[in-house]
């Protein structure tokens, strides 16, 4: 779950870990629930709070190291018929969506729900 706000952000910054609130699209999700976990972090006045901006961001801002391993290991598993990511899904070539829509891939997650501020992944 992403709940944005101008107090939840993945700025990389002193996340404290809190309870899902009751009131999410994640807390009422599943019929049970074996693990769930929510963290708050405190954006600055610079930050944007559109979440669908940060979701963006979230979902495409992997390391380059890794983005080079997993182009490695794509090309390795593509030779014995593994699946490997759509062409346009790998890195550099990522999609950007105005709006995350329930069915849409945010970087290598689904979205399965959303509010206006908050995108179930």
């Amino acid at each position: 779950m992403i709940k944005f706000g101008r107090a939840f952000a993945p700025n990389g910054s002193s996340a404290r870990e809190v309870p899902v609130p009751p009131a999410s699209l994640a807390a009422n999700a599943f019929a049970v629930t074996h693990y769930a976990d929510a963290f708050r972090v405190r954006l600055d006045d610079r930050e944007t709070t559109d979440v669908d901006a940060l979701v963006s961001r979230l979902a495409t801002s992997t390391p380059a190291w890794v983005d080079v391993l997993m182009a490695i290991r794509n090309a390795i598993v593509s030779t014995i018929g593994l699946r490997t990511p759509r062409p346009d899904r790998v890195p550099g070539k990522r999609p950007t969506l105005r709006r995350y829509e329930p069915g849409d891939l945010a970087g290598m997650f689904r979205v399965y729900a959303r509010t206006d501020d908050e995108i179930l992944m």
